[in-house]
């Protein structure tokens, strides 16, 4: 609550023991936090409590997620990343369905900002998908500049400049493009080293 000055657990509601972590999303207000195995959390109170969110605890296809995307065009509608694809749930995690986004391993998806209807995906590299409601989807590569593999990273988009976004690899490590991913830059001055995953 003060900049990072100083920290402390934040755990009330999670399941105890061990856990993966494999990912921490936000969405406006409320929290997401995604365990392996043991299902996705949410917190509407910044994290002082945790919820089971919806079914994600008891499907297959939620096992191991990666992150949580809202996507705004109808309420409860929601995007997860996961180790076998990209899933979608129209009902706020109750059930879940393939969407056409991502086959195999994605780390994470984000909405754009300024357009629902284009999502930002992190696999081996990142990838734009410039319409997820077409019936044929448009997968661009968006690497150009990125000299590390982004399938265990993640990607961020600046809350108030859509074409500004980030990107984290597993060993090269942050890179930012201010031109909608045209092209990458690292950004890495300061960090005392580029090894570990980045999830």
């Amino acid at each position: 609550t003060n900049a990072g000055a100083t920290w402390s657990a934040s755990n009330t509601g999670l399941p105890g023991g061990a856990a993966a972590l494999s990912g921490l999303s936000k969405d406006g207000t409320v929290f997401f936090v995604s365990l392996d195995k043991q299902g996705i959390y949410h917190s509407v109170d910044n994290g002082a409590n945790w919820s089971l969110w919806g079914n994600t605890a008891t499907r297959s296809e939620t096992a191991f997620p990666r992150g949580v995307s809202r996507d705004s065009s109808a309420p409860g509608k929601y995007y997860l990343a996961t180790l076998e694809g990209v899933y979608k749930t129209l009902d706020d995690g109750l059930t879940w369905t393939t969407s056409k986004m991502g086959n195999g391993r994605v780390a994470a998806v984000i909405h754009d900002i300024s357009n629902q209807s284009i999502a930002y995906l992190a696999t081996a590299t990142v990838v734009k998908i410039s319409d997820i409601y077409a019936s044929s989807q448009d997968a661009t590569l968006i690497d150009s500049g990125i000299t590390g593999t982004t399938n265990d990273g993640v990607t961020a988009q600046d809350p108030a400049n859509a074409n500004v976004l980030y990107a984290t690899t597993n060993n090269r490590g942050i890179f930012k493009s201010v031109n909608g991913g045209a092209s990458w830059s690292a950004i890495n001055a300061g960090l005392p080293s580029l090894v570990g995953q980045s999830s």
